[in-house]
């Protein structure tokens, strides 16, 4: 069985020697890999929600692989800055995945459509 993510489990890290390769982890639900431990990843938003200077402390999700699982949790947000250095934070560069339902939905209208203009 593959591993769940990395990150510091009874007493060790499930690669205590740093990160894993993109992909190396299991999928997990939403059909991304490598969300929980590894590495923080940025946020965009700031960590105080109206402070968006250039050098402002950012928001950081996702814990790394010395963590314990607790910072693994969506609802756990850690930060930094920006202009930091730190071998535990990294970023995910990600495109526009559609929903599951998006070619579902298309193909419908599709045919809504040519249903449309044979009764016309």
């Amino acid at each position: 069985m593959e591993p769940a993510g990395n990150y510091y489990d009874n007493g060790h890290a499930t690669d205590p020697y740093g990160p894993w390769d993109v992909g190396s982890g299991s999928e997990e639900l939403n059909g991304t890999y490598d969300m929980m431990g590894n590495v923080w990843e940025w946020m965009e938003s700031p960590y105080y929600s109206d402070d968006y200077e250039t050098g402002s402390i950012r928001g950081l999700r996702g814990g790394y692989y010395i963590n314990f699982d607790y910072y693994l949790a969506s609802s756990y947000r850690d930060y930094y800055y920006p202009y930091g250095e730190n071998l535990g934070i990294g970023f995910r560069v990600a495109s526009e995945v559609p929903e599951p339902f998006t070619m579902g939905f298309l193909s419908l209208g599709g045919l809504a459509l040519i249903r449309r203009r044979r009764t016309a």
